[in-house]
């Protein structure tokens, strides 16, 4: 699909180019100083939920906002791959500086913004932010934070990358299906090359700090009695001063451990080879021991109940599926 000014009157331009931004990413706003003669392309290609696009303008700053965030359905994490001029990415307090073959990762969920001073041509890669998560649990915390075109193994993302987005161009049809996952772990293979020496000393002990408990975290998930003093004393620490670090992020022990537990769900829940597996089983898998709580948190977080959920995601699956029976009182973290 491809988005472009150049058959656009030039008063309506800056205006086509707001709603082609929404359109082909996230809920944004958009300003510019050249409006008068402002023009920009987007050159999109989609891999089923992985998608990719060259974009190519005149000075513009892109916000997203709360407001933006609130209308979003869906989470995603993006990847800014310089190929000309330069650009900024600025979230959670830092300011990522990119010049041709940098990228920087910012995510869908919290305010970000993006500035270009002059013109522009960059290649964005979006894929799911549960995918991201998955695969790379900390990825929150690497969002504006610049990878360097010095490094090697970033030259190769940034390369094979750009030689996937050149070939959807000519061929969007050709094998798809197989490149979805690998798009998605070549962005989680380029969030590796983010190195401490690219944080501030206080993000670093974050990193750390959460790098180890969400290992930690991973191996006890499907243990229901895990709880905060575990989690606390794995890492030499009172619950206290771990979840005032935490809360530095907007988060607890307690929302880490549920967060993980309904991102394994709603995997089991879109994958169609367990599509039989009643969805009560699913949640005691990964620790629910309340089938009542888990229904009423997964509706709170998703916005729709689990057997909807798993509905949308594998189509051929009736949507009365039954929930799964309330056994106990709500459960605690």
């Amino acid at each position: 699909m491809k988005y472009s000014t150049v058959d656009i009157a030039q008063k309506e331009r800056f205006e086509f180019w707001i709603d082609a931004i929404c359109d082909a990413y996230v809920h944004l706003g958009c300003t510019t100083d050249e409006r008068a003669r402002f023009w920009g392309e987007i050159t999109h290609s989609s891999v089923r939920s992985a998608q990719l696009s060259y974009v190519t303008s005149s000075m513009q700053h892109v916000v997203r906002r709360k407001r933006d965030i609130s209308r979003s359905t869906e989470d995603y994490v993006l990847m800014s791959i310089q190929i000309a001029g330069s650009g900024y990415v600025r979230q959670a307090g830092r300011e990522a500086a990119l010049l041709p073959g940098d990228f920087a990762i910012y995510s869908s969920t919290t305010p970000y913004e993006l500035y270009f001073p002059a013109e522009f041509r960059q290649l964005v890669v979006q894929v799911p932010r549960q995918a991201v998560l998955a695969s790379f649990p900390i990825a929150d915390l690497l969002t504006a934070v610049p990878v360097c075109r010095s490094n090697e193994a970033a030259r190769l993302t940034v390369r094979t990358l750009t030689d996937i987005a050149s070939a959807l161009q000519e061929r969007p049809e050709a094998g798809a299906g197989h490149l979805e996952a690998a798009v998605s772990e070549l962005m989680c293979y380029g969030i590796a090359q983010i190195t401490d020496g690219g944080l501030e000393a206080g993000d670093r002990y974050q990193h750390l700090t959460l790098l180890r408990m969400e290992s930690f975290v991973a191996s006890r998930l499907s243990d229901p009695a895990l709880s905060r003093e575990d989690v606390a004393r794995h890492l030499g620490m009172s619950v206290r001063r771990l979840n005032e670090l935490l809360a530095r992020r907007g988060t607890s022990i307690a929302q880490c451990i549920r967060r993980r537990r309904l991102n394994r769900v709603m995997q089991d829940l879109s994958t169609p080879a367990m599509r039989h597996q009643p969805i009560g089983d699913l949640a005691a898998k990964w620790g629910f021991a309340d089938a009542q709580h888990f229904s009423k948190l997964f509706r709170k977080s998703v916005g729709c109940s689990p057997s909807e959920y798993r509905s949308e995601r594998i189509p051929e699956i009736a949507m009365t599926m039954p929930m799964p029976p309330c056994l106990e009182p709500e459960m605690k973290q």
